[in-house]
């Protein structure tokens, strides 16, 4: 809340099984920093993403938490994206809950499947808790497209299947390394319950 501190948290890029949760007191005055690790399941780094027509592979930037947390009523909400954990040479997008309490993830999980790769994922929650991610998504038979998930607040842990705002419409190698996902976002609506989501897929060859 304004005048009272704020929180950032900080993800491997590489593998790890915690994330670092920073808060920041009583900013205004007397700042001051504290960190807490927050064990978590492990995750790996997001590889390199392929794409239909091969080519150089699509940065990912290994599993750095690209978008801000969202912290709401006593929990921090974030998401980014991972090395899959049951086919290694893919990538999913994660997004996990802490406790501000406790300092304790309550809810993780991924979503993500053989043969595909999640990249840059970042999420809201709105006021009644109900989440949304966004990410870009390829494969071996898919260009790089603009996508998003959902979870309602009352649903057992886990996103719902990933939906397309806009398939990829072309293999994108414009220079090595192939850069992504530099003007990714989303956000909540000053009206808490619609959220407007930027998300970059490929309109045509590079």
């Amino acid at each position: 809340t304004p005048g009272n501190g704020g929180y950032f948290l900080w993800s491997n890029s590489g593998a790890g099984n915690y994330y670092i949760l920073y808060k920041i007191f009583d900013p205004l005055t007397s700042p001051r920093l504290r960190a807490i690790n927050v064990p978590s399941q492990n995750y790996g780094g997001a590889p390199d993403a392929n794409q239909l027509g091969g080519g150089t592979l699509i940065s990912a930037i290994g599993s750095w938490m690209y978008g801000a947390p969202i912290a709401r009523d006593g929990l921090l909400y974030a998401a980014h994206s991972i090395r899959n954990s049951s086919y290694s040479s893919n990538s999913s997008a994660k997004y996990f809950i802490v406790d501000l309490n406790t300092n304790q993830i309550t809810e993780q999980a991924e979503l993500g499947a053989q043969g595909y790769y999640y990249l840059y994922s970042t999420l809201t929650v709105d006021q009644d808790h109900n989440i949304a991610v966004t990410f870009s998504r390829s494969a071996d038979t898919e260009y790089i497209g603009a996508f998003y998930s959902t979870k309602h607040a009352s649903s057992p842990p886990g996103l719902a299947p990933s939906l397309h705002f806009k398939e990829g419409l072309g293999n994108y190698v414009p220079g090595n390394p192939n850069r992504w996902g530099d003007y990714m976002g989303i956000y909540l609506d000053p009206n808490n319950y619609d959220i407007w989501m930027l998300t970059e897929y490929a309109s045509s060859v590079n």
